[in-house]
């Protein structure tokens, strides 16, 4: 029963390894879905010098070796909205990914959630991160690599670190607040 268990999970823990390093797309069904904008590169890309503009996409991550970028976003609050949310809560759900952190907004509802699959205490092998509010739609960011939770997390927006910043060791200086 034992082997059956360790056979299974390795099974599971191989296939989201793979779905996440073999450069499918994951926004790809949201394509033909109307007002919703679509960011892909690919890992060939990063491999031929391509990097993400700073000024572009408001996150920090140096020391990461990104193999994967994808953005979905829909400018309005509706059926698009509500199919970047659907497709977020699947991957979620099927990459087995853990919160790394939340943060809320009462004013129009506004949230931010990162989620990650850790590949060790200081590095994930990827990471999704879905924002959304009200009245401005939802965007939803996933990246692959060997991605640098300490300087991802420098800039991400989050308002309360106390409990990352014990388990991972990080100082308060390390951490700048930035919104997607």
């Amino acid at each position: 029963m034992r082997k059956i268990i360790l056979l299974a999970a390795l099974i599971f823990g191989l296939s989201s390894a793979l779905y996440a390093q073999n450069g499918k797309r994951v926004f790809k069904d949201l394509a033909n879905v109307p007002n919703i904008n679509l960011v892909y590169i690919s890992e060939a890309a990063f491999d031929n010098g391509y990097s993400l503009s700073a000024n572009k996409i408001p996150l920090r991550l140096e020391n990461s070796q990104i193999t994967g970028f994808e953005m979905a976003k829909a400018v309005f609050d509706g059926k698009e909205k509500k199919s970047i949310l659907k497709m977020a809560d699947k991957i979620i759900s099927e990459n087995d990914m853990e919160l790394l952190s939340e943060t809320r907004d009462d004013f129009d509802s506004k949230y931010t959630k990162i989620y990650y699959v850790p590949k060790s205490k200081e590095f994930a092998n990827e990471i999704f991160i879905i924002s959304s509010s009200n009245s401005f739609g939802a965007t939803a960011i996933y990246i692959t690599g060997k991605l640098w939770l300490k300087s991802f997390l420098s800039g991400s927006g989050v308002k309360d670190l106390s409990y990352l910043m014990e388990k991972y060791k990080f100082k308060t200086t390390d951490f700048n607040i930035i919104h997607l």
